[in-house]
């Protein structure tokens, strides 16, 4: 996270990838840096599926809005239960 945006940089529409290989996942990360800090809605996908989405003001979390589970609100805790989900499957295949 602390990565996403660089000192002053100024980056209206950005996509991060990055790679899980204990998962053999790919996440990408799209979202908004305002002088070198996270503002706004950060949307993380897999597959171009939603797995979560924070909100955040001048690099603050706000909110934190988990799809596989709805009534997670924490970013670590939604991040860690989406990679359990996807350690699951990885094992069953």
């Amino acid at each position: 996270m602390d990565n996403l945006c660089l000192d002053s940089q100024d980056v209206e529409d950005f996509q991060k990838e990055f790679h899980y290989d204990q998962y053999d996942i790919s996440i990408t990360v799209k979202g908004r840096c305002n002088n070198g800090e996270k503002h706004g809605n950060f949307v993380f996908f897999e597959n171009e599926k939603r797995l979560f989405g924070i909100k955040f003001i001048n690099n603050e979390v706000v909110k934190t809005s988990c799809t596989i589970k709805k009534n997670i609100s924490d970013f670590m805790d939604c991040f860690l239960y989406t990679l359990k989900s996807y350690e699951v499957l990885y094992t069953l295949n």
